[in-house]
């Protein structure tokens, strides 16, 4: 199953450097990876499925704020399905750059700072984008 392929393939989810810092507190208190919290977060979302969905698909207006979901396990499940959706999207639309994305992924899940990224790279801007 390619879902069961795309969720498994290890990435670096960025995040504002408040929301990274919570994020390595949950995972030193649980003593979690940042892979499972990974999982975790997407658990908790169960229970709201369709709001958590719709609020992860559903494109800014323009003029709409970009203000980071308060939330740190909430900004940390929209950033990982988010990555999820594009990897599929990779997947069907392009399956040479998927193998070389699965080539490319790092060993484990980590997360980074926005900070570390250069300004033109919009694997930060997750909720700018409308597709």
């Amino acid at each position: 199953m390619p879902h069961e392929e795309i969720v498994q393939i290890p990435a670096v989810l960025y995040f504002p450097p408040d929301v990274l810092e919570q994020l390595n507190e949950f995972c030193e208190y649980n003593e979690y990876t940042p892979g499972q919290l990974v999982a975790w977060a997407i658990k908790l979302q169960i229970p709201h499925w369709d709001e958590f969905y719709t609020f992860v698909t559903t494109p800014l207006k323009p003029g709409e704020s970009e203000d980071w979901p308060e939330d740190p396990l909430f900004a940390l499940a929209c950033v990982a399905f988010l990555h999820w959706i594009r990897t599929f999207i990779k997947l069907c639309e392009d399956p040479d750059a998927f193998d070389q994305m699965k080539k490319d992924a790092p060993a484990a899940w980590s997360f980074g700072s926005i900070e570390e990224l250069d300004d033109d790279d919009d694997q930060a801007d997750w909720w700018k984008s409308d597709e």
